[in-house]
């Protein structure tokens, strides 16, 4: 069965009349295909920038987070290497202190001469250096120097002669009765900060301080992992050390005990 369409000429003239209502029909939907096609190409080009974006934010945290960890590990090192030799000091044999003391004023220019080891009746040393006459006393002590100990001192001194001076050398600190005593007197405070001054300026660190020898203090400032500095924390069971690169580092340190 034909119908009116069928005829070529009645069709042409059909989709002509259409034409108005087609055209922006198809406008609308090309325009449409357009835009989103835009905008999806728009959405791409962001992310990849959102992308290449945090890519550059974690490669530059990266290279902070690189920068302060050798930043922390070289104050580390000259933590360690600044309180090496006074804590060698402090621990080393009284009588090899003794030794050292005579050695290095040797190297200030003096003459020494070393008295016996017991019965010195507080001169542990004399010294003689431009026509002066100095008594030498070297205190390997973790305590406090008291007042008793310079007053030996400056007994010693009375009797070797009016100008006579007086040095005290010790790793420990003189007491504060001890220097209010002392006063104006003729008599040389040498502690352990000053005394390992010298000691660098005369001698080679590595020619005093064994190759073995560790200190603890490291163990009390700074994380052994990271090189972080310690702080203080407490828990319900008790005060700790604990790493302050926390979360990323869990080292915590028992305060009386040790590592935990």
């Amino acid at each position: 069965m034909r119908t009116c369409l069928d005829d070529p000429l009645i069709g042409t003239a059909v989709a002509i009349a259409l034409l108005p209502i087609a055209l922006p029909v198809f406008g609308l939907e090309y325009a449409y295909n357009r835009i989103t096609g835009q905008d999806k190409v728009k959405e791409k080009a962001e992310k990849e920038d959102r992308l290449k974006r945090e890519i550059a934010w974690k490669k530059e945290g990266e290279q902070i987070a690189a920068s302060q960890k050798a930043e922390r590990e070289i104050e580390y090192r000259e933590y360690v290497r600044r309180i090496r030799l006074p804590e060698y000091l402090a621990t080393m044999d009284w009588r090899g202190f003794e030794d050292l003391c005579c050695e290095l004023f040797k190297r200030l220019g003096y003459e020494v001469r070393e008295t016996p080891r017991s019965g010195d009746h507080g001169a542990d040393a004399l010294l003689w250096k431009d026509g002066e006459h100095t008594i030498l006393q070297a205190k390997r002590f973790k305590n406090n120097v008291s007042e008793p100990i310079v007053r030996d001192l400056y007994g010693v001194m009375c009797d070797a002669g009016a100008t006579t001076k007086g040095i005290v050398v010790t790793t420990g600190k003189v007491s504060g009765p001890a220097r209010k005593w002392i006063g104006s007197k003729n008599i040389r405070i040498i502690e352990l900060s000053e005394f390992a001054d010298l000691v660098r300026d005369f001698f080679h660190e590595n020619d005093i301080v064994p190759d073995g020898f560790v200190s603890e203090k490291p163990r009390t400032k700074y994380c052994p992992q990271c090189h972080c500095l310690l702080v203080k924390r407490k828990s319900r069971y008790g005060r700790f050390m604990g790493c302050s690169g926390w979360p990323k580092c869990k080292y915590t340190l028992n305060i009386r005990k040790g590592p935990l």
